[in-house]
């Protein structure tokens, strides 16, 4: 009788066994020292960066299953290939190579911030003669102050809004502060002090000046302090309207800190981080808090996270706390390994020490950090609410437009060009119904020429799916991919479809609503499709608005990037003129606003730009005379 056969080695489970003791082995031989550690995929590519005060006891702890609870112990079994670990001479560092190294990597199973230069601060420049407050979206390498940063642009704009009503600083360019000879509307508002034209006393504008930078630093309680003195003072030299200016900037300052209290919290600042996951998303709320109230919660949402929340939380207060200036206490939900090596580079940052509670065990700092969970998990609530609604909507879309599935990704292409002239695309991108800005594709038009958006949107598309074609990353195929215009523009499409045979990805153009007088079905948006003579109209409060929206964002990532174009040009062409660098060129362009009014004026006003003197003046003036403007 012949023996039972042995049953047949499974190549993927042997694959898996040979890697789980190659790993092993690897993970044996790493140092128990502080330090970083780097997760690679079978390619080499950077898929989680890590930090960690005892490496090899860290990274054993994801290859034993069940060794914690941690949800990344899957998805590392099937992607892991390699690890190459950073030692460093303490945790501090630790955490801050990690930092940079998840910037420079960009790894996938790690959250993400904005870059510093996605943020937007507020900028003071005390230094200044008349300093004025204004939105920049990074670290500017200049003299100025810089306060936030703020997650939205919304928030930053309504800070100013409170700042200018209460502070009175001008927010007017310097070209318009030089040349205006009556006051303004933010004056007359009471907004402004409008030291451009009335004798405003330099003393007062910077004493206003420095109290807004109380504010915005969050040190109200020396604002405060300072306020209450300057009203005794002015109310003891009997000078009472200049106390009442003070009393009310007091109580607006005092009404602006109300929203929220906790009882027994103490008058200092503080921000307390809470967080909130749910299948695969997070959401964090960081919650000012100055002079124990708590202000408007900032809102963090990440998605398909592999980490557990601690170190998530850690990672955040690093990356978030790289753009902003630490408070003097730091509160977390959620227990934090490396806290001790957190609050040493928060000191550092700050200058000052700062503690870090996480989490607080009971008491006031426990009441705050429920409530900014209780903010987190709100934000996910409605979150989740919102990708209900989208994908409800894009059930929606597919009907009207008798697609064969849901359209989980959509596209849409823009032309933009000057007088035909720098044309250039744009790509928009919308996943699950949300806008994707990592997403968007922008071109320069290479062939097409004169303004021609059909030889245009030939060139681009051709570009756009040949790209697709090879299976090049990130080029995917959509579900559904639209054209910015109406049946010209969709026929024009349907030509370069047929041409490169693609199949699977439905094509529809979006036309803008007419405002002449036309027919009832043209005052609304327009969808056209392939082989239907009417257009699907576009109402109020219908779903279909998804897509006019998608078109919207093409319009304006290709607009803007033909403006970005524009402007290159221009400085291009100063700077070929003998004697003009980037500096000078900018400043040009920020007097006189424009290529045009540089070539228009006259020797006198060129000569009073600071760097520019009669001999470089002429030679501009000679330079631009005979040149079309771009």
């Amino acid at each position: 009788m012949d023996s039972p056969q042995k049953p047949p080695e499974n190549p993927e489970t042997a694959t898996d066994l040979k890697k789980r003791v190659f790993l092993k082995s690897l993970v044996d031989r790493l140092p128990r020292e502080p330090g970083v550690y780097l997760m690679k995929d079978r390619e080499g590519t950077v898929i989680y960066v890590g930090k960690a005060k005892n490496l090899r006891s860290r990274v054993r702890s994801y290859l034993v299953p069940g060794s914690d609870g941690r949800p990344s112990i899957p998805f590392l079994e099937r992607a892991l290939a390699d690890i190459e670990v950073v030692v460093t001479a303490s945790e501090k560092e630790a955490l801050i190579l990690e930092n940079d190294l998840i910037k420079r990597h960009q790894p996938r199973y790690n959250i993400r911030l904005r870059d510093d230069k996605d943020f937007l601060f507020l900028r003071l420049d005390p230094d200044a003669a008349w300093p004025r407050m204004d939105l920049v979206r990074r670290k500017a390498a200049d003299r100025g102050r810089l306060f936030g940063p703020y997650s939205s642009a919304h928030a930053a704009r309504e800070t100013a809004r409170i700042v200018q009503r209460r502070f009175q600083l001008r927010s007017c360019s310097d070209r318009v502060f030089a040349s205006r000879k009556r006051p303004c509307l933010q004056h007359q508002m009471g907004r402004c002090m409008a030291p451009c034209s009335l004798p405003v006393d330099p003393a007062e504008y910077r004493r206003n000046v420095a109290q807004a930078c109380l504010f915005l630093s969050g040190r109200e309680e020396e604002l405060i302090w300072e306020l209450e003195r300057l009203m005794d003072q002015a109310s003891r030299d009997l000078v009472y309207e200049k106390a009442a200016v003070y009393r009310d900037r007091l109580r607006s300052i005092q009404t602006t800190l109300e929203p929220q209290a906790v009882a027994g919290a103490p008058a200092v600042s503080r921000d307390v981080i809470g967080a909130a996951s749910d299948e695969g998303r997070v959401e964090i709320a960081l919650v000012p808090v100055r002079c124990g109230r708590m202000l408007e919660p900032i809102l963090f949402g990440f998605s398909l996270s592999k980490v557990s929340l601690p170190e998530l939380v850690s990672s955040f207060a690093v990356q978030y706390y790289s753009a902003a200036e630490p408070p003097p206490e730091v509160t977390a939900s959620v227990e934090i390994e490396d806290r001790d090596a957190l609050a040493e580079w928060l000191g550092e940052k700050r200058g000052k020490q700062v503690r870090v509670f996480a989490p607080p065990s009971r008491g006031w700092r426990r009441a705050q950090a429920d409530l900014a969970v209780r903010n987190a998990e709100e934000a996910l609530s409605r979150r989740r609410e919102g990708e209900k609604a989208a994908l409800e909507s894009l059930n929606v879309i597919a009907a009207k437009l008798h697609l064969k599935g849901r359209p989980r990704r959509m596209e849409c292409l823009d032309i933009s060009h000057l007088g035909g002239t720098l044309g250039t695309a744009a790509v928009a991108v919308m996943i699950d119904g949300e806008i994707a800005p990592s997403s968007v594709r922008r071109f320069q038009l290479r062939k097409a020429e004169g303004g021609d958006d059909y030889a245009a949107m030939k060139e681009v598309l051709g570009r756009r799916f040949k790209r697709a074609g090879q299976g090049e990353p990130g080029w995917e195929l959509p579900d559904l991919f639209l054209v910015d215009g109406g049946k010209g523009q969709l026929a024009a499409a349907l030509e370069v479809f047929s041409e490169l045979k693609i199949e699977g990805t439905a094509l529809a153009a979006v036309a803008k609503a007419r405002d002449d007088g036309s027919r009832e079905e043209q005052r609304h948006d327009r969808i056209f499709l392939p082989n239907r003579k009417n257009p699907v109209p576009i109402r109020a409060s219908s779903p279909l608005l998804l897509l006019a929206r998608l078109r919207d964002e093409a319009h304006r990532q290709a607009h803007g990037y033909q403006v970005k174009r524009r402007r290159k040009s221009i400085g291009t062409e100063l700077t070929n003129i003998p004697g003009i660098g980037p500096h000078l060129a900018r400043r040009l362009l920020s007097t006189f606003g424009s290529l045009e009014a540089i070539r228009t004026a006259s020797l006198e006003d060129l000569s009073g730009v600071p760097g520019i003197g009669p001999a470089l003046a002429g030679s501009i003036r000679t330079r631009l005379a005979d040149q079309e403007t771009p």
